[in-house]
């Protein structure tokens, strides 16, 4: 055991519960917002090599994944914009 400077005995990890307490975890909303804006941002970056590449099938299949990625990206955004 040690004394912190105001005197009061410290147990062993006390130090570690106290940051955890205080610690805020990240918002889940914002989390989804994050993972949702990433994955859109992948698909995005392999349409633009299927363009360069001009593989028009691969395309046709990325276009409505992209589509709906970029609906839940941009409704989650508004979610955590507005505090929802």
């Amino acid at each position: 055991m040690s004394c912190c400077p105001d005197s009061r005995p410290r147990v062993r990890g006390e130090k570690l519960r106290l940051v955890n307490r205080e610690f805020v975890r990240g918002d889940a909303p914002r989390a989804e917002e994050i993972a949702l804006h990433q994955k859109f941002l992948t698909l995005l970056g392999q349409m633009e090599a299927a363009q360069a590449e001009g593989d028009e099938s691969e395309m046709r299949r990325l276009r409505p994944l992209l589509e709906r990625a970029r609906k839940r990206w941009l409704k989650a955004n508004l979610r955590v914009t507005r505090g929802r």
